[in-house]
């Protein structure tokens, strides 16, 4: 058992960090279930303030994915409509992970723009290369969170 939850623990680790970078895996949210699978077998290694703060940062990346996208699209020009575009957009990628949960919100401000807000092809286009902009930041903020919370983690095994 020790050894297994070991080995749980170090691949959720290193696969939640490369989640962050690529959709198709889970991020922070994988680095939790390893947290939670490590203290369950083993339960003197882990705190339960490390358990509480990775699961704080698994809240704190669904924040971060929303507002890095909302912000990108209002910085590039997006109207309501298009805001509101980019959140309809992402619904409707989540039934097509992982390509539609980076393709929905950037369609969703585009089509909103251009036909809901009739604005021009130019004009949702730099609304959508915002909305990117934005989810690219909001990527490189999660990893740097990622990055955080594994050092928090090894802390405190440290500690142990």
């Amino acid at each position: 058992m020790l050894y297994l939850a070991w080995i749980i623990l170090i691949s959720c680790l290193i696969i939640g960090l490369f989640g962050i970078l690529i959709p198709a895996l889970p991020g922070i949210a994988l680095i939790f279930i390893g947290v939670v699978i490590h203290k369950l077998l083993l339960p003197e290694y882990i705190s339960g303030w490390t358990l509480g703060l990775v699961l704080l940062a698994v809240l704190a990346t669904f924040g971060l994915d929303l507002m890095g996208s909302l912000v990108g699209a209002k910085w590039g020009g997006a109207s309501k409509y298009g805001m509101w575009g980019l959140l309809l957009g992402g619904l409707v990628g989540l039934a097509f992970a992982p390509v539609g949960l980076l393709l929905g919100p950037i369609l969703g401000v585009f089509l909103a723009e251009v036909v809901l807000a009739s604005r021009s092809v130019k004009e949702g286009t730099k609304a959508g290369i915002g909305a990117t902009l934005g989810l690219a930041l909001s990527t490189f903020l999660k990893f740097l969170l990622g990055l955080f919370v594994v050092v928090w983690v090894i802390a405190d095994l440290c500690m142990y």
